[in-house]
């Protein structure tokens, strides 16, 4: 893939955790599409990968296979977070979105992405971001998500923004998954 030296910025079409398309305003990268289903006994979020902007929108591309579910409680508690096309792999969400300390902040949590490193995401812990991650061992900021900000007039982008800067673009999907538990964590206060 061609570096630019800029990061992604993936627009979220909706702003809400229940179901959105995350695109890269610069058709870099594949747009990311998140949507919900409501069960008798559990609420299933899907992440997809649908490929290319442009290719996706011409062809009509809709990945039938999600890359992450995200499974979650009726009563919005927290479930599993499977992994990859054929779900197989599972992780309570406890697990794999763990405080930094048993009586820390619910806000502020570590997570392990699929290269190994561990990240932490952390609610309004900077005052430029509405969240933000970070690489744990070198405390480098290497994403982060802000939602438009209340009363700003409408433009022709919805001015939500996930941010992945470019060196860790290889994590977008982890990020948007870790980013999503983090923010039902928050609205439903987990």
């Amino acid at each position: 893939m061609t570096t630019y030296g800029i990061p992604l910025f993936f627009e979220d079409k909706t702003g809400k955790i229940t179901g959105s398309d995350f695109v890269d305003i610069y058709d870099r990268s594949p747009m990311l599409r998140v949507a919900q289903v409501v069960q008798s006994d559990r609420i299933l979020r899907y992440i997809y990968d649908v490929g290319s902007t442009s290719i996706a929108s011409s062809r009509g591309y809709s990945s039938s296979e999600p890359e992450v579910t995200l499974e979650f409680g009726t009563d919005y508690s927290l479930g599993s977070i499977y992994f990859g096309r054929s779900s197989s792999r599972s992780i309570p969400m406890e697990r794999y979105l763990r405080r930094l300390s048993p009586s820390g902040s619910s806000l502020v949590r570590v997570f392990r992405a699929s290269d190994g490193s561990d990240y932490i995401w952390g609610y309004r812990v900077d005052m430029d971001h509405e969240w933000t991650c970070t690489n744990m061992s070198t405390l480098k900021l290497i994403g982060h998500y802000d939602l438009k900000p209340a009363g700003e007039p409408p433009y022709r982008s919805s001015g939500n923004v996930l941010t992945v800067y470019e060196e860790y673009q290889h994590l977008s999907i982890d990020l948007l998954a870790s980013l999503l538990i983090m923010r039902h964590i928050a609205e439903h206060r987990l």
